[in-house]
């Protein structure tokens, strides 16, 4: 294979994990891993706050441990452009489900569906995030007040756990 082609691959793989991070960081309210993913002068839109990108871990981490019982943050079809060696754009489809109880105690369930428009940089041989805007496309709140209580233990799985004491975080696993 030409070096090209490997260098656009491993390129490929290195965005696509940093997406993929920063998913996890959210949904397990891990500010440390959140910030890994964004550069130190980066800029993040993410249309309720906006501000530099190494200040939303704090802000996000804060705000879903006050406001959400559990969340999930997936991606889908992702575009990747590269401008040059170091520089990329991409598109990026977003899910994400937040389950939260309101001041009633009524749960809901919300479902946003948007975009990550985003600009990567690599310094140092390290994809991150250089600028973010979050496009919304849809959602959707569903009353979640006939559903089971939450949180409910299905069987025998091993439930998700929003820190790093979730099995995912643990060496015993592997």
């Amino acid at each position: 294979m030409p070096v090209e082609l490997l260098d656009d691959l491993a390129a490929r793989r290195d965005i696509h994990l940093l997406l993929l991070r920063y998913c996890r960081g959210v949904d397990r309210l891990d500010r440390e891993l959140i910030d890994s993913c964004y550069h130190d002068d980066s800029w993040d839109d993410h249309g309720h706050w906006k501000g530099p990108g190494p200040e939303f871990g704090e802000f996000i981490v804060r705000s879903l441990t006050e406001r959400a019982i559990i969340t999930s943050h997936t991606i889908g079809n992702s575009l990747i452009e590269f401008e040059s060696a170091t520089i990329a754009k991409g598109e990026t489809y977003t899910m994400a489900y937040l389950r939260r109880q309101d001041a009633e105690g009524k749960q809901w369930l919300d479902q946003f569906f948007g975009r990550y428009i985003d600009r990567f940089e690599k310094r140092d041989g390290v994809w991150r995030i250089k600028r973010r805007v979050v496009m919304h496309d849809w959602s959707i709140a569903t009353d979640l007040s006939a559903t089971a209580s939450f949180p409910v233990k299905i069987g025998t799985f091993e439930q998700g756990l929003r820190d790093r004491t979730d099995l995912s975080y643990r060496n015993d696993t592997h």
